[in-house]
């Protein structure tokens, strides 16, 4: 917990704020941040045990967000598949620092201009 003021926020919180996140996404993120190859959204949908098009869904938000990697992997029968990685942590570990430190900024100078 990260305490501000008079509120704490949550790692959670603060993830799905500075990412405009819903849960589904959130929770998406969080099974990728435990996986350490591509995956695709079928066998993703089956460890989440979530509907393939929600997962389809929260995926493009989360790859439109930069959270994410995609691959395409060609087919042998035609056609292809994506396949999707979390971003690398370190990355989105500064990201979301300066993400607090813009945060931060903005406060200070709109208390600076009261």
């Amino acid at each position: 917990m990260i305490d501000f003021a008079c509120k704490n926020i949550s790692f959670k919180e603060l993830l799905m704020c500075s990412y405009a996140l819903n849960k589904t996404e959130y929770n998406v993120l969080m099974k990728l941040m435990n996986l350490k190859e591509f995956i695709s959204i079928n066998e993703l949908s089956k460890k989440m045990k979530k509907e393939r098009s929600t997962i389809q869904k929260a995926m493009k938000k989360l790859f439109e967000k930069k959270l994410v990697m995609r691959r395409q992997m060609n087919l042998t029968t035609g056609g292809f598949i994506y396949e999707y990685k979390l971003k690398n942590k370190e990355e989105l570990k500064k990201e979301i620092i300066n993400l607090i430190k813009s945060w931060s900024a903005s406060a200070i100078k709109k208390l600076e201009e009261e």
